[in-house]
Protein backbone atom coordinates (compact mmCIF):
# COMPACT_ATOMS: atom_id res chain seq x y z
CA UNK A 1 0.00 0.00 0.00
CA UNK A 2 2.66 2.13 1.08
CA UNK A 3 4.25 1.76 -2.26
CA UNK A 4 1.25 2.42 -4.48
CA UNK A 5 0.93 5.91 -2.56
CA UNK A 6 4.54 6.85 -3.14
CA UNK A 7 4.68 5.92 -6.58
CA UNK A 8 1.22 7.85 -7.42
CA UNK A 9 2.34 11.29 -5.13
CA UNK A 10 5.09 11.09 -7.07
CA UNK A 11 3.21 11.25 -10.89
CA UNK A 12 1.71 13.93 -8.86
CA UNK A 13 4.45 15.80 -8.36
CA UNK A 14 5.81 15.43 -12.20
CA UNK A 15 2.25 16.70 -13.26
CA UNK A 16 2.12 19.70 -11.23
CA UNK A 17 4.14 22.25 -13.08
CA UNK A 18 2.35 21.16 -16.29
CA UNK A 19 -0.75 21.60 -14.93
CA UNK A 20 -1.64 25.48 -15.63
CA UNK A 21 0.80 27.81 -16.90
CA UNK A 22 0.94 30.98 -17.01
CA UNK A 23 2.25 31.07 -20.53
CA UNK A 24 -0.28 28.96 -22.13
CA UNK A 25 -2.80 32.05 -22.34
CA UNK A 26 -0.88 34.26 -23.40
CA UNK A 27 -1.32 34.51 -26.93
CA UNK A 28 -4.89 35.89 -26.46
CA UNK A 29 -7.34 35.03 -29.49
CA UNK A 30 -11.59 34.86 -28.37
CA UNK A 31 -12.07 31.25 -29.11
CA UNK A 32 -8.80 29.80 -28.04
CA UNK A 33 -8.99 27.09 -25.36
CA UNK A 34 -6.16 25.77 -23.23
CA UNK A 35 -7.45 22.62 -25.21
CA UNK A 36 -7.24 24.04 -28.62
CA UNK A 37 -3.99 25.87 -28.21
CA UNK A 38 -2.09 22.52 -26.42
CA UNK A 39 -3.85 20.50 -29.59
CA UNK A 40 -1.77 22.69 -31.88
CA UNK A 41 1.45 23.74 -30.11
CA UNK A 42 1.89 19.77 -30.01
CA UNK A 43 0.80 19.97 -34.10
CA UNK A 44 3.73 22.05 -34.82
CA UNK A 45 6.14 20.95 -32.56
CA UNK A 46 4.77 16.76 -34.20
CA UNK A 47 3.75 16.81 -38.17
CA UNK A 48 1.95 20.18 -38.38
CA UNK A 49 3.43 23.25 -40.40
CA UNK A 50 2.56 27.02 -40.55
CA UNK A 51 3.05 28.19 -44.21
CA UNK A 52 3.52 32.07 -45.65
CA UNK A 53 3.26 32.16 -49.29
CA UNK A 54 4.35 34.71 -51.86
CA UNK A 55 1.51 36.70 -53.02
CA UNK A 56 1.42 39.22 -55.74
CA UNK A 57 0.71 42.86 -55.50
CA UNK A 58 1.41 46.12 -57.52
CA UNK A 59 1.87 45.47 -61.10
CA UNK A 60 3.66 41.66 -60.64
CA UNK A 61 5.95 42.70 -57.71
CA UNK A 62 6.20 40.00 -55.19
CA UNK A 63 5.59 40.77 -51.06
CA UNK A 64 6.33 39.51 -48.01
CA UNK A 65 5.09 42.29 -45.77
CA UNK A 66 1.85 41.29 -43.57
CA UNK A 67 1.18 38.11 -45.10
CA UNK A 68 -1.05 35.98 -42.41
CA UNK A 69 0.14 32.47 -42.50
CA UNK A 70 -1.71 29.20 -42.82
CA UNK A 71 -1.81 25.80 -41.06
CA UNK A 72 -0.97 22.60 -42.82
CA UNK A 73 -0.58 18.61 -42.03
CA UNK A 74 -0.34 15.22 -43.35
CA UNK A 75 -1.03 11.75 -41.85
CA UNK A 76 -1.09 8.38 -43.60
CA UNK A 77 -5.09 7.17 -44.10
CA UNK A 78 -3.81 4.42 -41.36
CA UNK A 79 -4.05 7.55 -38.86
CA UNK A 80 -7.58 9.14 -40.16
CA UNK A 81 -9.43 8.51 -37.31
CA UNK A 82 -6.58 10.42 -35.20
CA UNK A 83 -6.72 13.19 -38.04
CA UNK A 84 -10.53 13.30 -37.50
CA UNK A 85 -10.32 13.84 -33.86
CA UNK A 86 -7.63 16.18 -34.37
CA UNK A 87 -10.18 18.27 -37.10
CA UNK A 88 -12.61 18.18 -34.23
CA UNK A 89 -11.13 20.42 -31.73
CA UNK A 90 -8.87 22.84 -34.28
CA UNK A 91 -12.23 24.15 -36.34
CA UNK A 92 -13.11 26.25 -33.15
CA UNK A 93 -10.26 28.57 -34.36
CA UNK A 94 -9.17 27.75 -37.87
CA UNK A 95 -11.19 27.53 -41.00
CA UNK A 96 -10.17 23.94 -42.83
CA UNK A 97 -10.60 22.25 -45.62
CA UNK A 98 -9.11 18.19 -45.79
CA UNK A 99 -8.19 16.41 -48.99
CA UNK A 100 -6.61 13.25 -50.34
CA UNK A 101 -3.31 12.88 -52.02
CA UNK A 102 -0.15 11.14 -53.32
CA UNK A 103 2.69 11.59 -51.32
CA UNK A 104 5.70 11.09 -53.64
CA UNK A 105 8.25 11.57 -50.88
CA UNK A 106 8.75 8.19 -49.34
CA UNK A 107 9.51 5.11 -51.33
CA UNK A 108 6.80 4.46 -53.78
CA UNK A 109 3.46 6.97 -53.86
CA UNK A 110 0.98 6.16 -51.15
CA UNK A 111 -2.35 7.98 -50.37
CA UNK A 112 -2.29 10.66 -47.69
CA UNK A 113 -4.72 12.44 -45.89
CA UNK A 114 -4.10 16.10 -45.83
CA UNK A 115 -5.43 19.74 -43.83
CA UNK A 116 -4.94 22.93 -44.90
CA UNK A 117 -6.64 25.75 -43.24
CA UNK A 118 -7.00 29.27 -44.16
CA UNK A 119 -4.92 32.51 -43.12
CA UNK A 120 -5.28 33.69 -40.10
CA UNK A 121 -4.31 36.90 -37.93
CA UNK A 122 -3.65 35.14 -34.63
CA UNK A 123 -1.17 32.11 -36.55
CA UNK A 124 1.67 35.53 -36.72
CA UNK A 125 2.31 35.00 -33.07
CA UNK A 126 2.98 31.44 -33.35
CA UNK A 127 4.90 31.55 -36.75
CA UNK A 128 7.44 34.05 -34.96
CA UNK A 129 7.42 31.69 -32.17
CA UNK A 130 7.93 28.82 -34.11
CA UNK A 131 9.70 30.14 -37.69
CA UNK A 132 12.03 32.78 -35.95
CA UNK A 133 14.47 32.79 -39.08
CA UNK A 134 12.12 31.12 -41.32
CA UNK A 135 12.75 27.64 -39.92
CA UNK A 136 10.84 25.64 -37.18
CA UNK A 137 12.77 25.54 -34.10
CA UNK A 138 12.54 24.38 -30.33
CA UNK A 139 12.96 26.46 -28.11
CA UNK A 140 12.57 26.59 -23.75
CA UNK A 141 9.48 29.30 -24.26
CA UNK A 142 7.82 26.48 -26.17
CA UNK A 143 8.22 23.72 -24.23
CA UNK A 144 7.22 25.50 -21.16
CA UNK A 145 3.88 25.96 -22.46
CA UNK A 146 3.32 22.36 -22.84
CA UNK A 147 0.85 21.08 -20.76
CA UNK A 148 0.46 16.81 -20.77
CA UNK A 149 -2.63 16.96 -23.87
CA UNK A 150 0.45 18.89 -25.79
CA UNK A 151 2.83 16.26 -25.09
CA UNK A 152 0.59 13.73 -26.15
CA UNK A 153 0.14 14.91 -29.67
CA UNK A 154 3.42 15.39 -30.08
CA UNK A 155 4.03 12.29 -29.04
CA UNK A 156 0.93 10.73 -31.24
CA UNK A 157 2.40 12.60 -34.06
CA UNK A 158 6.44 11.83 -34.25
CA UNK A 159 6.21 9.12 -31.39
CA UNK A 160 6.52 5.18 -31.45
CA UNK A 161 7.01 2.35 -29.35
CA UNK A 162 9.72 0.07 -30.28
CA UNK A 163 7.84 -3.69 -28.24
CA UNK A 164 11.16 -5.85 -28.44
CA UNK A 165 13.22 -2.98 -27.17
CA UNK A 166 10.46 -1.84 -24.93
CA UNK A 167 11.90 1.88 -25.73
CA UNK A 168 9.88 4.81 -26.32
CA UNK A 169 11.27 7.30 -29.24
CA UNK A 170 10.36 10.82 -30.79
CA UNK A 171 11.35 11.47 -33.92
CA UNK A 172 13.56 14.95 -33.61
CA UNK A 173 15.29 14.62 -37.03
CA UNK A 174 13.57 18.36 -38.18
CA UNK A 175 15.59 19.81 -34.94
CA UNK A 176 19.21 20.62 -34.78
CA UNK A 177 21.37 18.35 -32.04
CA UNK A 178 21.71 21.46 -29.71
CA UNK A 179 17.83 21.55 -29.76
CA UNK A 180 17.32 18.04 -28.42
CA UNK A 181 19.62 18.46 -26.02
CA UNK A 182 17.39 21.46 -24.51
CA UNK A 183 15.02 18.60 -25.42
CA UNK A 184 16.58 16.44 -23.02
CA UNK A 185 17.04 18.68 -20.25
CA UNK A 186 13.42 19.78 -20.35
CA UNK A 187 12.14 16.34 -20.15
CA UNK A 188 14.77 15.74 -17.12
CA UNK A 189 13.83 19.11 -14.95
CA UNK A 190 10.17 19.46 -15.82
CA UNK A 191 8.70 15.60 -15.73
CA UNK A 192 11.76 13.91 -14.08
CA UNK A 193 12.21 11.44 -17.40
CA UNK A 194 15.80 10.28 -18.32
CA UNK A 195 15.89 10.45 -21.75
CA UNK A 196 19.15 9.95 -24.34
CA UNK A 197 19.73 11.48 -27.70
CA UNK A 198 19.57 8.78 -30.72
CA UNK A 199 21.42 9.45 -33.87
CA UNK A 200 21.14 7.36 -37.16
CA UNK A 201 22.27 8.07 -41.01
CA UNK A 202 19.52 8.83 -42.84
CA UNK A 203 20.68 7.11 -46.60
CA UNK A 204 17.76 8.98 -47.94
CA UNK A 205 18.67 13.02 -47.88
CA UNK A 206 22.75 11.48 -46.77
CA UNK A 207 22.80 13.18 -43.15
CA UNK A 208 22.82 12.08 -39.70
CA UNK A 209 18.76 12.34 -38.06
CA UNK A 210 18.54 12.35 -34.70
CA UNK A 211 15.47 11.08 -32.23
CA UNK A 212 14.78 10.58 -28.32
CA UNK A 213 15.16 7.46 -26.74
CA UNK A 214 13.00 7.17 -23.31
CA UNK A 215 14.57 3.45 -22.28
CA UNK A 216 11.85 3.43 -18.93
CA UNK A 217 8.66 5.14 -20.89
CA UNK A 218 7.04 3.42 -17.81
CA UNK A 219 6.88 7.43 -16.25
CA UNK A 220 6.01 9.28 -19.59
CA UNK A 221 3.33 6.69 -20.37
CA UNK A 222 1.41 7.95 -17.12
CA UNK A 223 1.24 11.84 -17.64
CA UNK A 224 0.04 11.34 -21.19
CA UNK A 225 -2.31 7.65 -21.51
CA UNK A 226 -5.10 10.13 -20.33
CA UNK A 227 -5.09 12.37 -23.03
CA UNK A 228 -4.18 10.10 -25.86
CA UNK A 229 -6.81 8.69 -28.25
CA UNK A 230 -8.33 5.64 -28.92
CA UNK A 231 -6.82 4.89 -32.08
CA UNK A 232 -3.09 5.91 -31.21
CA UNK A 233 -3.05 3.41 -27.55
CA UNK A 234 -1.02 1.23 -29.54
CA UNK A 235 1.79 3.18 -28.90
CA UNK A 236 1.44 2.72 -25.56
CA UNK A 237 2.59 -0.30 -25.92
CA UNK A 238 -0.80 -2.01 -25.71
CA UNK A 239 -1.77 -3.77 -29.08
CA UNK A 240 -1.41 -7.38 -27.97
CA UNK A 241 -1.05 -8.46 -31.64
CA UNK A 242 2.39 -6.36 -31.64
CA UNK A 243 3.46 -7.48 -28.50
CA UNK A 244 3.67 -11.17 -29.00
CA UNK A 245 4.39 -10.54 -32.27
CA UNK A 246 7.75 -9.26 -30.68
CA UNK A 247 8.15 -11.89 -28.61
CA UNK A 248 8.29 -14.39 -31.61
CA UNK A 249 10.94 -12.60 -33.24
CA UNK A 250 12.82 -12.21 -30.43
CA UNK A 251 12.72 -16.18 -30.19
CA UNK A 252 13.31 -16.81 -33.11
CA UNK A 253 16.86 -14.21 -33.03
CA UNK A 254 17.87 -15.82 -29.80
CA UNK A 255 17.22 -19.89 -31.59
CA UNK A 256 19.48 -18.74 -34.47
CA UNK A 257 22.10 -17.27 -31.75
CA UNK A 258 23.35 -20.66 -31.01
CA UNK A 259 24.17 -21.77 -34.62
CA UNK A 260 25.87 -18.37 -35.26
CA UNK A 261 29.45 -19.65 -35.50
CA UNK A 262 28.43 -22.13 -38.15
CA UNK A 263 26.14 -19.43 -39.51
CA UNK A 264 29.19 -16.95 -39.96
CA UNK A 265 30.98 -19.31 -41.53
CA UNK A 266 28.50 -20.34 -43.75
CA UNK A 267 28.41 -16.96 -45.20
CA UNK A 268 31.76 -16.39 -45.42
CA UNK A 269 31.89 -18.79 -47.59
CA UNK A 270 29.13 -18.37 -49.81
CA UNK A 271 29.81 -14.52 -50.17
CA UNK A 272 33.58 -15.77 -51.36
CA UNK A 273 32.35 -17.76 -54.09
CA UNK A 274 29.55 -15.02 -55.28
CA UNK A 275 32.12 -12.10 -55.49
CA UNK A 276 34.22 -14.57 -58.46
CA UNK A 277 31.72 -15.25 -59.89
CA UNK A 278 30.26 -11.99 -60.16
CA UNK A 279 33.43 -10.03 -60.04
CA UNK A 280 33.73 -8.28 -63.10
CA UNK A 281 29.57 -7.18 -62.46
CA UNK A 282 30.46 -5.63 -58.76
CA UNK A 283 33.74 -3.89 -59.84
CA UNK A 284 31.65 -1.70 -62.60
CA UNK A 285 29.08 -1.24 -60.15
CA UNK A 286 31.58 -0.27 -57.89
CA UNK A 287 33.50 2.27 -59.93
CA UNK A 288 29.89 3.83 -60.62
CA UNK A 289 28.63 4.18 -57.07
CA UNK A 290 32.25 5.79 -56.07
CA UNK A 291 32.13 8.41 -59.22
CA UNK A 292 27.83 8.91 -58.39
CA UNK A 293 28.49 9.92 -54.60
CA UNK A 294 32.06 11.18 -54.46
CA UNK A 295 30.93 14.36 -52.55
CA UNK A 296 29.40 12.12 -49.82
CA UNK A 297 32.51 9.28 -49.59
CA UNK A 298 35.06 11.74 -49.02
CA UNK A 299 32.15 13.18 -46.76
CA UNK A 300 32.10 10.12 -44.63
CA UNK A 301 35.91 9.57 -44.95
CA UNK A 302 36.98 12.75 -43.06
CA UNK A 303 34.15 12.18 -40.95
CA UNK A 304 35.61 8.77 -39.86
CA UNK A 305 39.10 10.12 -39.43
CA UNK A 306 38.42 13.32 -37.30
CA UNK A 307 36.25 11.33 -34.63
CA UNK A 308 40.03 9.75 -34.15
CA UNK A 309 42.66 12.23 -35.34
CA UNK A 310 45.36 11.30 -32.47
CA UNK A 311 44.73 7.24 -33.35
CA UNK A 312 45.92 7.99 -37.18
CA UNK A 313 48.42 10.80 -36.67
CA UNK A 314 49.80 7.86 -34.39
CA UNK A 315 49.50 5.04 -37.18
CA UNK A 316 51.34 7.38 -39.84
CA UNK A 317 53.73 7.43 -37.70
CA UNK A 318 54.74 3.73 -36.87
CA UNK A 319 54.13 3.69 -40.86
CA UNK A 320 56.87 5.90 -41.36
CA UNK A 321 59.18 4.79 -39.28
CA UNK A 322 58.99 1.52 -40.26
CA UNK A 323 58.89 2.87 -44.11
CA UNK A 324 62.29 4.22 -43.44
CA UNK A 325 63.38 1.26 -42.19
CA UNK A 326 62.84 -0.32 -45.19
CA UNK A 327 66.01 -2.00 -47.44
CA UNK A 328 66.41 0.80 -50.11
CA UNK A 329 67.10 -1.01 -53.82
CA UNK A 330 69.42 0.49 -55.65
CA UNK A 331 68.98 0.59 -59.47
CA UNK A 332 72.29 -1.61 -60.46
CA UNK A 333 70.36 -4.29 -57.89
CA UNK A 334 67.29 -4.34 -59.99
CA UNK A 335 68.63 -4.73 -63.00
CA UNK A 336 70.79 -7.42 -62.31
Amino acid sequence: MKVGMDKQSKLMEIQKPLELSSKSSALAYPNLTQETEQVLLGSLLGDGSLIKEKYKKYKGRIRWDNVTPRYREKHSLKQEEYFLWKIDILKIILRIKTYFEINTTGKGGHRVISLTSLHHQFLKDYYNLFYPNGKKIVSEDILNRLAPLGIAVWYCDDGSYDYRTKYAKIHTNGFTYEENGLIQKWFLEKLGIECKIGKKWDNRYAKDYYQILIPKPYAFFMVIKDYVPKSMRYKLGEDLQKKSDAEKKLKNYESKRKFLPERVEYLKKHYKDYYWKNKTILTIKKKEYEKNNRDKINKRHREYINKDKEKWRKYDREYMREYRKRKKISVKETTE
